[in-house]
């Protein structure tokens, strides 16, 4: 399993690429949580989905991990839109 994690503001996102049954390629993963004084408001994760593109499968880590960088920051975005139009 390879991970890596990136600060989008007051959220971190961890990405995961695991390898793929028979060591054909690897699953991307991604958790969405709050960070810093948001985390301290009681809420948990805010996006998870292990299994990113129903398991498709990408050629290195390297592809996996900047991929659910990407739908995590993108899932960022979606909420940072979801908190505004309920303010």
């Amino acid at each position: 399993m390879h991970l890596a994690e990136r600060n989008e503001g007051e959220f971190r996102v961890y990405a995961a690429a695991i390898e793929a049954e028979g060591g054909v390629g690897f699953y991307a993963g991604v958790v969405v949580k709050p960070w810093g004084s948001r985390s301290l408001c009681g809420r948990g994760e805010v996006f998870r989905d292990e299994r990113l593109e129903d398991g498709m499968t990408w050629e290195s880590a390297e592809e996996a991990l900047e991929f659910a960088l990407r739908v995590g920051a993108a899932a960022v975005r979606a909420q940072r839109a979801f908190a505004a139009h309920v303010a």
